[in-house]
């Protein structure tokens, strides 16, 4: 990871339960030219108490490739998307724990 990477601000663009789909999603990304992670917010969960039900991981691109990310999951999403967790009501990628405090 190089230096300008590790000061950005990411944002979440899908949450998955298992760290290989999101390397999936993570790696689409990187080949259309988007910076992207697949990180773990474990920090939060052990230290901060704010547990989802389940592990999750977050694929995330930076904050300037945030909108082209987007456009892209709408015009060609691919077949990974479907194991991301969606909010049961509208069926939204952008899922946050916890819902409520």
């Amino acid at each position: 990871m190089n230096p300008a990477q590790k000061h950005q601000t990411w944002w979440d663009v899908a949450m998955f339960e298992n760290a290989s789909d999101g390397k999936v999603l993570e790696t689409f990304f990187q080949d259309k030219g988007f910076t992207s992670r697949t990180y773990d917010d474990k920090v939060l969960r052990y230290f901060l108490f704010l547990r989802p039900p389940r592990v999750t991981y977050r694929v995330q691109v930076g904050q300037n490739d945030f909108g082209g990310a987007t456009e892209l999951l709408r015009s060609r999403a691919p077949e990974i998307l479907d194991r991301a967790l969606h909010c049961p009501s509208c069926g939204s990628l952008l899922v946050n724990y916890p819902q409520m405090t």
